[in-house]
């Protein structure tokens, strides 16, 4: 009971800590001392900011309070300042901290390695054998963990979970039940993407499976936002961290019905030629489905009395033949993405399950805001005026971008993103910026 009051008030003050005996790890959400038993289980959230000042460590902040709300986990700790040593120690049980029930790492990364820098101390995680790169930077290989105690490691950084061998698959190889990452360069630790990641967490806090919480992401950022687009996971999508939680979030609806998924629509060679398969391409105009989604855009206009199937376009996280998230999001126009729309997991051909924002629906009425679409059409063709006058076109040869417009029903803010990709020589660093435009 003590335990939980305390971490009650961390997250009412944001961070209610104490320095344990690690001089490196601040323990969130308890004062007592630790005393290891065997069924103890710790929770780890690790990031910082590196050399170039790009920091990680909001979504660490905001993780390890989570985690250490849950009934499941003992001890939550974070550590924005990590070093080797660190990073190849053990946690209070006597085993390795990054084979902890739960593991959160934040850094630019490719798929066989993640950065944990700490300002100019270069440190890390790669797949293999621990070893010291030319630039310095000191990795743990994760060939030395096992992961036989691990529940669900999540790396949020560019490219984690591509290739044939990764940080995902390699940590499923040690012994991890799940493990969460990218299969395209992200921006994670700012703006939607960061949003994306937090509301990931949320969704493991509400006693959701893996595939259930990235769903439940999916309702708070727009489809063009790269983590929602990029992210996937191996081993199981059907781990629960946190079995017996109290859903403490009451903005996203859940609801279980079952619809008949046109097979179309998971046809590989249909996926390929309408874009839906979402990897880092716009989504198909869901009005070219219209007939295998008859039984859904019925239920819809329940929810919905305006719904519209020619505004929205359809896309399809598939993660495996079996199982996948197949999402309808609303568009203005042609290029501008939005936070309204409707997120559905399948499973063997039929969609299982359907979550959406309710905060912008009640008593099949929408209730978010109205917008004139006309003059957010005209503010995006006015900016993209004035930016194809002024564009630099020179792009360094280590550099990819890409670049959206997307619309927030919530706070009504209507942004240009920009979004540039660079490699170090040994991760992918992506960065952000942001404009408002009314």
């Amino acid at each position: 009971m003590k335990k939980r009051i305390l971490a009650f008030l961390c997250l009412v003050t944001l961070f209610v800590s104490s320095i344990t005996a690690n001089a490196e790890e601040i323990e969130v959400g308890s004062t007592e001392s630790v005393v290891a038993s065997a069924n103890e289980t710790y929770a780890y959230s690790i990031g910082g900011v590196n050399s170039a000042g790009d920091d990680f460590t909001p979504n660490v902040d905001y993780s390890s309070t989570i985690f250490g709300l849950m009934g499941s986990v003992s001890h939550a700790y974070k550590n924005t300042t990590p070093t080797y040593s660190y990073l190849s120690g053990n946690n209070p049980g006597n085993y390795k901290r990054l084979g902890s029930k739960i593991v959160l790492l934040t850094g630019h990364a490719n798929g066989s390695l993640i950065e944990l820098d700490n300002g100019s101390t270069k440190v890390g995680v790669h797949t293999g054998d621990s070893y010291t790169a030319n630039s310095g930077r000191k990795y743990v290989g994760l060939n030395s963990i096992s992961m036989s105690n691990t529940d669900l490691i999540m790396f949020f950084g560019c490219s984690t979970a591509t290739g044939d061998t990764n940080l995902c698959t390699e940590s499923v190889s040690r012994g991890a039940k799940s493990a969460v990452g990218t299969t395209q360069s992200v921006v994670s630790r700012s703006g939607e993407g960061a949003t994306w990641v937090q509301r990931f967490i949320d969704g493991l806090y509400n006693g959701k499976n893996i595939i259930q919480a990235g769903a439940y992401a999916n309702n708070f950022v727009s489809s063009t936002c790269s983590m929602r687009t990029g992210w996937t996971y191996k081993g199981s999508g059907y781990t629960v961290v946190n079995p017996k939680a109290s859903a403490r979030m009451s903005e996203v609806q859940d609801i279980d019905e079952r619809f008949a998924l046109d097979a179309s629509i998971v046809d590989e060679d249909v996926q390929i030629q309408y874009g839906i398969f979402n990897d880092n391409v716009i989504a198909a105009n869901a009005l070219d489905f219209e007939e295998g989604l008859k039984e859904v855009v019925s239920y819809l206009k329940g929810i919905d009395d305006s719904f519209d199937l020619s505004n929205y376009k359809i896309s399809m996280r598939s993660f495996n033949g079996n199982e996948g998230i197949v999402t309808l999001d609303y568009y203005i126009g042609n290029n501008i993405s939005t936070t309204k729309g409707f997120t559905f997991i399948y499973c063997d051909g039929m969609l299982v399950s359907l979550t959406y924002n309710s905060q912008l629906y009640s008593n099949g009425r929408s209730t978010y805001q109205t917008v004139d679409e006309d003059n957010m059409i005209a503010l995006v063709n006015s900016y993209e005026a004035d930016r194809s006058s002024t564009m630099n076109t020179s792009i360094l040869e280590d550099e990819n971008t890409t670049s959206y417009y997307t619309y927030d029903y919530k706070t009504g803010e209507l942004k240009y993103v920009s979004e540039v990709y660079t490699f170090d020589g040994e991760a992918w660093n992506g960065n952000a910026t942001e404009v408002i435009l009314n």
